[in-house]
């Protein structure tokens, strides 16, 4: 059988993958075995079958990677953590300035970003997530991937939460400052 595809029929920003399928009408499903699919140039679709029945063409979107996107994320990720490398390199020798509440914090704020950042690529670069035959993922067989995933979820929160310390400390410097502004020293 030859089909012919529609040209309007377009998904932008995923590629169309063309299935030959028969309906096995005892159990009502779509199956490919005994069926070879052949795309040609012209976007027609040959369907070869080893048998007779209802036949049909499944056309399934799937996203297409574009592997810019993973060169563009590791840049990102280089300059990110080498500029907060850089920044608790220039803090963290000087007792003087770690005496500080603020500066302290910081240094607490950039080494969670710092971890974080590390967990979450070597995380998106290594975990594949399994799925079962119907293609739902199971808890099961990602163990390393939820692990991986409460552990950069836990450093986020973190900076988060140093974050938030470092806005409370403004706050607070910010307040006593207004507070005795425009007052004589006793």
């Amino acid at each position: 059988l030859i089909f012919k595809s529609n040209k309007g029929t377009k998904f932008p920003g995923y590629d169309v993958k063309r299935e030959c399928v028969y309906l096995n009408t005892a159990t009502n499903e779509w199956l490919s075995d005994g069926c070879e699919t052949l795309v040609q140039e012209d976007e027609t679709t040959t369907c070869t079958c080893t048998h007779t029945t209802s036949f049909a063409v499944l056309l399934s979107p799937t996203e297409v990677t574009d592997p810019a996107q993973d060169d563009v994320s590791y840049a990102m990720f280089g300059i990110n953590v080498t500029f907060l490398v850089l920044t608790f390199s220039l803090l963290a020798p000087f007792k003087k300035l770690r005496k500080k509440q603020l500066v302290l914090i910081q240094l607490n704020l950039i080494l969670a970003l710092v971890l974080a950042n590390i967990s979450f690529t070597s995380l998106s670069a290594s975990i594949k997530v399994r799925v079962d035959e119907n293609g739902n993922p199971l808890l099961s067989l990602n163990e390393g991937c939820v692990a991986g995933v409460i552990i950069t979820q836990y450093l986020f929160l973190c900076a988060l939460c140093w974050m938030g310390c470092t806005a409370w400390t403004f706050f607070g410097k910010i307040v006593n400052a207004v507070k005795s502004y425009g007052k004589k020293d006793k």
